[in-house]
């Protein structure tokens, strides 16, 4: 990639803004593969697409949000969910399961 272009995956765009501007990037790449040297310029544009993504990562990778928290984790299943957001206090009981069929 050159320095002149942008990595789509940088910036403050949203995702599906910066998804766009990544598959408009691929299809120039590919053009411009196809105006130099027909349809083998065109395939390998595509097979250096998938080269530089293999080498550099996707362009769009999931990111992982980890949180640290005290203690163990609480059991949804067996607890329910007791929530306090300021002055609003919020509960919902454990779901009922019936019981596996034989």
């Amino acid at each position: 990639m050159s320095s002149e272009q942008t990595h789509p995956n940088r910036g403050s765009q949203s995702k599906p803004l910066q998804e766009e501007a990544a598959a408009e990037l691929r299809q120039s790449i590919r053009e411009s593969g196809r105006r130099k040297g027909g349809v083998m310029g065109a395939a390998i544009a595509g097979a250096m697409i998938a080269v530089q993504e293999i080498y550099e990562g996707r362009l769009f990778e999931e990111i992982a949000i980890v949180a640290e928290a005290d203690g163990e984790p609480h059991d949804l299943d067996t607890d329910g969910v007791r929530l306090s957001i300021e002055h609003n206090h919020i509960s919902a009981p454990p779901i009922e399961r019936d019981p596996p069929e034989e």
